[in-house]
C-alpha cells in the first residue's frame, strides 16, 4: 500500500482508533493524505446557505423533490419521461445532502427532465382542480 485517503469522518480519520491509525499499523509506509474535495464541498454548501437566492434556488429544488417522489405524481412523472423520451431509462431527481457532492447530479437531474415535469405538475394541478370541484 503506497497511501490513504479519507473524508472527515472520525472513524476513519482518527489519529488513535480510526481506520488510518490501523492502516498505519499494518502499512508503516502508507501516506495519509486528507481528502480537501469533502472539505471544500462543505465550505460551498455553507457559503451557498449565505446568498439568499441559491438558498431560495435549493430551498425550490428540495420542495420540488419532494412533490416529485410523492407516489401520485412519482407515477406521473415517470410516465411523462417515457412518453417523451420511449428509449431512454426515466430519470430520478436527487435528494439534496450536505455531506456528498449531489447538488450538481440533483440540478443536471431537473435540467434533463424539465420538460417532463411541467408536464407533470400541470396534469397533477388539472387533476386536483377536477377533484376539488367533483
Amino acid at each position: 500500500m503506497v497511501s490513504q485517503g479519507y473524508d472527515e469522518a472520525s472513524v476513519i480519520s482518527s489519529h488513535c482508533t480510526g481506520v488510518q491509525t490501523r492502516v498505519q499499523e499494518l502499512a508503516p509506509n502508507a501516506l495519509y493524505v486528507h481528502c480537501y474535495a469533502h472539505v471544500l464541498n462543505l465550505v460551498l454548501v455553507n457559503s451557498l446557505r449565505r446568498v439568499s437566492l441559491a438558498s431560495e434556488f435549493f430551498v425550490l429544488l428540495e420542495a420540488l423533490y419532494v412533490l416529485m417522489s410523492s407516489s401520485n405524481i412519482h407515477v406521473l412523472f415517470m410516465k411523462r419521461q417515457q412518453q417523451s423520451n420511449p428509449y431512454k431509462q426515466p430519470l430520478e431527481l436527487q435528494k439534496l445532502s450536505d455531506t456528498r457532492v449531489c447538488r450538481y447530479a440533483a440540478v443536471n437531474a431537473i435540467c434533463r427532465t424539465f420538460d417532463s415535469i411541467l408536464l407533470t405538475v400541470e396534469e397533477a394541478a388539472d387533476l386536483s382542480n377536477f377533484l376539488q370541484w367533483k
